[in-house]
């Protein structure tokens, strides 16, 4: 209460779908799974969907947050950690049910996403996302996808959280911001 009306108060969650589901199921097994036990993938996150995510963001929404960030990585360096059409069957339709919740609370979408995910930008759009983080920029060209999308969405990060911003001297930082 402290801050509300001076500062933009973000709720959120961590280990949104993907994440949480492969740390009840480990990564490789959850990775099987949605190749040979789809059905079942779609039960899981389907529970940690109604169970686990809505509760909380009802929760933090109670708090009158204006915005909620959700976190769950999808990428590596070099691509997605399994294909578009895998994400878009199980997680983009669950994420459209939380950005919606999110939206129908009059509050901002936020998602992070490590990654290489760009591929997945039109469909975030799609499903209501606002801001997304980081563009890494070792494997996001942050001038390029604000070309592309920054008249549909908000980008925020841009910076190498790996090598620039821990090791750099502060020079260094300045110059790659």
């Amino acid at each position: 209460d402290r801050y509300r009306g001076e500062v933009f108060l973000f709720g959120k969650l961590g280990m949104c779908l993907f994440e949480r589901a492969w740390s009840i199921r480990g990564m490789s097994q959850l990775l099987m799974d949605m190749a040979v036990q789809p059905e079942f993938v779609e039960e899981l996150l389907d529970r940690i969907l109604h169970e686990w995510n809505l509760p909380i963001i009802d929760q933090q929404l109670a708090l009158v947050v204006d915005g909620f960030y959700f976190a769950d990585d999808w990428g590596t360096k070099t691509g997605l950690m399994f294909s578009p059409d895998m994400w878009r069957r199980f997680i983009k339709p669950r994420l459209a049910i939380i950005y919606q919740h999110c939206r129908d609370a009059g509050v901002v979408v936020g998602q992070h996403s490590d990654g290489a995910v760009e591929e997945l930008f039109p469909d975030l759009i799609e499903i209501g996302l606002q801001v997304y983080n980081p563009l890494s920029p070792s494997v996001i060209d942050a001038c390029a996808v604000k070309e592309k999308y920054g008249h549909q969405i908000t980008f925020y990060g841009g910076i190498d959280v790996e090598h620039t911003l821990p090791l750099g001297t502060p020079d260094e930082v300045r110059e790659e911001m």
